[in-house]
C-alpha cells in the first residue's frame, strides 16, 4: 500500500498512508477509535474506493473492487461486523468468496472436516444468522485460513475472545503465517500486540505515524504514540465501602441453560461475571435485565420483585446488542443525551447545559468527532460504541449491568470506562460487569462469580485472583506442565519440582484455591470445588521467549532478565499468586502462546 489517500467530502479518513506487509509476518495496525484502522482494511478488501495511492500484491498492481476481487487478487479480509445473509448456512458462508468452479462439491463435508481440523465446534449445518459473535469470528478466521491468498487482514477479530477461544485463535494465526502468508491484525488489546505481532503500525488522524518493534513493542511506548498522553494501569480497585443488597438474584435458571444461580450485589461494589463460551454469562445477563427468558427463580431489586419483561432502575449497555435503534439522521448530541432530534419545548438555558454535559462526556471518553451535529453514520464502528457507551452513562442508576463493554473500545475510553464504573460504585449503586478481558475484571471489580456450564461454581474475592486463576477456575482445567495433557478440575496437581534453599525474599505460601470464595446469603456452596493452586513448573530449556520485549518500567536494562516479556499488562500472565507482585514484581515467564497451552493444551 503506497500512498494511499481516502477523502469523505472536506475530509481526509486516509492520507498518504504506505504500509508494507512481508512474507509469514504478523503486523499490528493499531490507534485509537477513529484513527482508520477500519478504513485500511475496507480498501484493500474493495469495500471502500480510494482516492490517491496503489495497491500492490506480489509487486503486482490491484484494484480490487469488491471481496471477491480482492480475494483474487490475494487478499483476504475477515471484517469487524461481516455482512453475511444471516440464512446462509455455515458451509455456504465458509465457501462464499471462491468462484463455483473452484469450491468444493460438497461444501458441507468440507466444511465440517474443516472446522474439526481447526477444532471449531461446528458443523457446517448452522445458519450464520444462529451464531455467537465468537464462533462468526471463529468461522471467518476457518474461511480464511483455507483461502488462497497472500496477505490476511484482520478486524478486530479477537475482541470477544477469551481462554481456550483465544487459543484456537492462535492456532489459526500460526497456520497462517507459517504458510508464508503476510497477516495485519488490527487489535485495541496491546497485550496482544506484544504477545503475538513482530512489529505494529500506529496510525493517528489517518495518518502513519510511526513504526515500532523490538524493545519499542511495549504498551507505554505505544499508548505515548497513540495518544499523547500515558494511561495508568490499574492493577486493582481501592477497597469497597458496601451497604445493603441492590441487586439480588435467587435460584435463577433459564432455558438457555442457566441453572439455579443465586448471587447479590451491593451498594457501593462492581461484581465482576468471568466465564468461557457457553458457560451461561451471556444468558445471565439477559435473563436478569428482562431480555432473555427465565424459567424459575427471582430477581430483587432492592427488594423489590423485579418482572422478566421490563427492568426499571437497571441500566444497560451491551456491545453484543449493536448499536441501539439508530437512524441515519441521528446526530452525535441527540444519541448522547437521549432525545429526539428536536425537543420541544426546551429552552435556551436547558439547551445550553446538555450540549455542555455532552462537551463533558466527548472529553471524557475520547471521543473523535469534528461537530456535535455529525451524523452517527458516518463514525467509525469504535466510535460509534463510545458514544453509545456515554449515553448508558449518561444518567444515574441503582444498579449498572454491562456485558463486555470495552470491546471494540480504545484505550482511552476503556480507562474513562474504568473511571465512570470507580464512581458509580462510590456514589452508592451497584455495578454487574461482565467482560471477555480478564485484566479489565482483575482491574475493576471488588469480586469475581465465575461459571461453568450454566452453574455459578464460585464468587471470589479480588485479592486472591489474577488472570490465569480464572482461566484455571472458568475451565476446571489445572495448568499442566506438558502443554500437551489436559487435567480434569478434579486430577491431582504434578508433583512440584525440587525445592529450593529457603530465603529471607522468598514468596508467601499461596492460599488454597478455595481462598477468597464468598458465598453469597442464600447461595449453595459451589457443586465443584476449585483446585488448590500448584507450584508453578520450571521453564523448559527449550523454550525461549519468541519476540523478546523492553524490561518493565523501573527494571535496569543491565540486569540480565530485562529481555524478556513485560507482563505487568498482559491479559494472560504466568503462574503466581498476586502476594508476589508486592515483593518483586512479576518474575520470569513463558511466552504467550506457551502459556495458554499449558492451561489448555493443543487445540
Amino acid at each position: 500500500m503506497t500512498g494511499v489517500t481516502v477523502s469523505a467530502g472536506r475530509r481526509a479518513r486516509l492520507w498518504d498512508v504506505d504500509l508494507t506487509l512481508r512474507s509469514g509476518e504478523i503486523v499490528a495496525l493499531i490507534g485509537e477509535n477513529g484513527a482508520g484502522k477500519s478504513t485500511v482494511i475496507e480498501v484493500a478488501s474493495g469495500r471502500l474506493p480510494r482516492t490517491a495511492g496503489e495497491l500492490r500484491v506480489d509487486g503486482e498492481p490491484v484494484d480490487p473492487g469488491d471481496e471477491s476481487e480482492a480475494l483474487a487478487a490475494g487478499i483476504s479480509t475477515v471484517a469487524q461486523r461481516p455482512r453475511i445473509p444471516a440464512v446462509l448456512l455455515t458451509a455456504e458462508a465458509l465457501y462464499r468468496l471462491v468462484p463455483e468452479g473452484r469450491a468444493p462439491q460438497d461444501k458441507r463435508a468440507a466444511a465440517r472436516e474443516a472446522f474439526a481440523a481447526h477444532g471449531i465446534g461446528l458443523t457446517g449445518e448452522e445458519r450464520v444468522g444462529d451464531l455467537s459473535d465468537v464462533e462468526l469470528a471463529l468461522m471467518e478466521m476457518v474461511r480464511v485460513a483455507g483461502e488462497d491468498s497472500r496477505a490476511v487482514l484482520l478486524d478486530e477479530v479477537s475482541s470477544s475472545f477469551s481462554g481456550y477461544d483465544m487459543l484456537l485463535f492462535l492456532d489459526l494465526l500460526e497456520s497462517i503465517a507459517a504458510q508464508g502468508r503476510a497477516v495485519l491484525f488490527v487489535t485495541h488489546r496491546l497485550d496482544e500486540v506484544q504477545g503475538i505481532c513482530e512489529r505494529a503500525v500506529v496510525l493517528k488522524n489517518g495518518e502513519v505515524r510511526a513504526e515500532v518493534s523490538g524493545r519499542d513493542l511495549n504498551r507505554d511506548s505505544m499508548v505515548w504514540l497513540m495518544y499523547d498522553q500515558r494511561f495508568p494501569h490499574r492493577s486493582r480497585p481501592q477497597a469497597a465501602r458496601t451497604g445493603r443488597p441492590l441487586l439480588s438474584v435467587s435460584g435463577l435458571s433459564t432455558p438457555e441453560g442457566v441453572r439455579e444461580v443465586s448471587l447479590s450485589v451491593k451498594s457501593g461494589e462492581v461484581l465482576g461475571l468471568a466465564g468461557l463460551r457457553g458457560s451461561g454469562v451471556e444468558s445471565f445477563v439477559r435473563a436478569i435485565t428482562g431480555r432473555g427468558p427465565v424459567s424459575a427463580g427471582q430477581v430483587l431489586l432492592d427488594g423489590t420483585p423485579l418482572g422478566h419483561e421490563t427492568v426499571d432502575g437497571v441500566s444497560f449497555f451491551s456491545t453484543r446488542e449493536g448499536l441501539g435503534e439508530l437512524t441515519e439522521d441521528d446526530q452525535v448530541v441527540d444519541v448522547m443525551l437521549r432525545r429526539a432530534p428536536a425537543a420541544a419545548g426546551e429552552s435556551f438555558a436547558d439547551e445550553r447545559d446538555r450540549l455542555r454535559e455532552a462537551i463533558q462526556d466527548i472529553r471524557r471518553y475520547a471521543i473523535g468527532v469534528y461537530s456535535l451535529r455529525q451524523p452517527v453514520s458516518t463514525l467509525s464502528e469504535g466510535t460509534r460504541r463510545k458514544v453509545e457507551l456515554s449515553r448508558a452513562n449518561s444518567e444515574q442508576h441503582q444498579v449498572y449491568v454491562y456485558d463486555d463493554p470495552t470491546r471494540g473500545i480504545d484505550e482511552a475510553g476503556r480507562a474513562a470506562f474504568h473511571d465512570y464504573v470507580q464512581e458509580a460504585a462510590a456514589s452508592g449503586s451497584a455495578v454487574v460487569l461482565a467482560s471477555s478481558d480478564l485484566t479489565e475484571l482483575i482491574g475493576c471489580c471488588h469480586r469475581i462469580a465465575v461459571f461453568r456450564d450454566g452453574r455459578s461454581c464460585g464468587v471470589f474475592d479480588n485479592s486472591v485472583l489474577n488472570e490465569d486463576r480464572l482461566v484455571e477456575l472458568s475451565s476446571g482445567r489445572m495448568p499442566t506442565p506438558d502443554s500437551g495433557t489436559r487435567a480434569p478440575a478434579h486430577a491431582a496437581p504434578p508433583p512440584p519440582p525440587p525445592a529450593a534453599a529457603p530465603s529471607a525474599s522468598a514468596a508467601p505460601a499461596v492460599p488454597p484455591a478455595s481462598a477468597g470464595a464468598v458465598p453469597d446469603a442464600g447461595e449453595a456452596e459451589p457443586a465443584v470445588v476449585a483446585p488448590r493452586r500448584h507450584a508453578a513448573p520450571e521453564r523448559p530449556a527449550a523454550v525461549e521467549d519468541e519476540h523478546p520485549r523492553s524490561p518493565a518500567p523501573g527494571r535496569d536494562p543491565a540486569d540480565p532478565t530485562a529481555g524478556h516479556l513485560d507482563w505487568s499488562h498482559s491479559r494472560v500472565v504466568p503462574f503466581w499468586h498476586p502476594a508476589d507482585e508486592a515483593e518483586e514484581g512479576p518474575s520470569e515467564g513463558v511466552g504467550h502462546r506457551e502459556q495458554i497451552r499449558r492451561l489448555f493444551g493443543e487445540p
